[in-house]
């Protein structure tokens, strides 16, 4: 059995720098707070173990009537196994039959989860080989079944040129993992894995826009289903994906170029668009003097939002047809370790009086911390129903669609869940 990578946890915008060498906001802890945002009333749910090890979950997410928890099992040596769970409603959780077909499926850990509908894909790793180097996999389950390992060659994801595989998001036509690779114009740059169903996949490490150039190297983090200023088509559809005049088919990714000459290593937030998953092209973005970087996004109404770092601090950015636009900032670095953004959701129905609330999970440098904005341009600290410190193997993920929010902390003790709804 494969034990767990520490490395695993470094944020990909950490691992591209290796390779190179509080502002309108409030805080409420309980009940409402006039026009902003509700405070979630958090209810503990469990996961039913159904393998030996302690439950430690990775990631989580969720598509209209699903929801999914993907991680594994902590053995007593330090070995994983994988696992997945599901639910309708985020309180009632059910295991998923997981079948690993390649010599190191067995001992892999999910770190990585989307959802389009009930079709689900992760992505999943341990150590292995002489040199211990990451053997990564995908996992796809159709139909609300089984979900099955998809082995992959080693260079797929791994060998001399690897630097690190991320997240993975579902669009209206395919998957996409996004990561860090030394590109085909022999420097170390975004990259990203495209497969139309879930199995297939294909590493685009030779376009232009995502490579590395004079302007600076680059790094993608993040991506979301849907592409600004096209045509979506019908609504309703239950892909998860809502018909909207201003995303179409394909994806949007975000992270950040870190500019040349630079004292400090500042860096730029990026977006790139595709409309294929295959060919992809760089936009440009508003920046300011300071480091800044998009770490994750999600669909905001008929545009896409973004949330990372900015200055000494977190920020949002939101795209729309018209281009995008800086928001609202939140937030304060503290302590020693390494700030991180490791959870957006934007959902419905917390909070009388507006449409939609997003909230962004993030780690401060001392411990990590949840804030919401009904207009993205004043966000307040909302008090989680657990205190989590900043530190290797400690990660708390966050999701959310409709009216609820499901919430995940991984301690490096135990993995606790928690639901809210309005």
């Amino acid at each position: 059995m494969g034990t767990r990578l520490s490395w695993w946890r470094i944020p990909l915008s950490l691992a591209i720098l290796l390779t190179a060498g509080c502002t309108g906001q409030e805080r409420a802890t309980g009940g409402h707070t006039g026009t902003g945002p509700a405070v979630p009333a958090w209810r503990a749910v469990t996961l039913p173990a159904t393998g030996s090890g302690r439950v430690e979950v990775r990631d989580v997410a969720a598509c209209p009537g699903h929801w999914y928890a993907a991680g594994g099992y902590l053995l007593p040596d330090g070995s994983t196994r994988p696992a997945l769970w599901t639910s309708s409603d985020a309180e009632r959780w059910t295991a998923v039959p997981v079948r690993p077909t390649s010599v190191y499926g067995p001992a892999q850990l999910l770190s990585a989860v989307a959802c389009r509908g009930a079709e689900v894909a992760a992505v999943g790793s341990t150590a292995g080989g002489v040199h211990a180097n990451p053997r990564i996999s995908t996992w796809i389950s159709t139909g609300g079944g089984r979900l099955d390992e998809v082995p992959a060659a080693f260079e797929l994801y791994g060998g001399p040129d690897a630097i690190g595989v991320g997240r993975i998001a579902a669009g209206p036509t395919g998957w996409l993992i996004t990561g860090t690779w030394r590109d085909a114009n022999g420097q170390a740059g975004a990259a990203v894995w495209f497969t139309p169903d879930g199995r297939d996949f294909r590493r685009v490490d030779a376009d232009p826009a995502l490579e590395s150039d004079a302007r600076g190297q680059t790094a993608v983090l993040d991506a979301v289903g849907g592409v600004l200023g096209q045509d979506s088509g019908p609504a309703g559809t239950g892909s998860g994906f809502p018909g909207a005049a201003a995303t179409g088919p394909g994806f949007t990714a975000v992270g950040n170029v870190i500019t040349p000459g630079s004292r400090t290593a500042a860096r730029d937030p990026v977006v790139w668009t595709s409309p294929d998953g295959l060919s992809w092209r760089r936009e440009t973005i508003p920046a300011g003097a300071e480091d800044e970087a998009l770490e994750r996004a999600a669909r905001y109404g008929d545009g896409v939002l973004a949330v990372g770092e900015r200055g000494h601090g977190f920020g949002a950015w939101l795209g729309t047809s018209g281009g995008w636009r800086a928001a609202g900032r939140f937030g304060t670095f503290a302590g020693t370790d390494l700030p991180i953004v490791t959870g957006l959701a934007v959902v419905t129905g917390l909070a009388a009086g507006s449409a939609q609330r997003a909230y962004a999970l993030a780690g401060d440098g001392t411990r990590y911390r949840l804030w919401a904005s009904t207009d993205l341009a004043s966000w307040t600290e909302l008090t989680l129903p657990a205190t989590v410190p900043a530190g290797d193997q400690r990660l708390v993920s966050l999701t959310g669609t409709g009216d609820r929010l499901l919430l995940a902390a991984e301690d490096g003790q135990a993995t606790r869940l928690w639901t809210a709804a309005g």
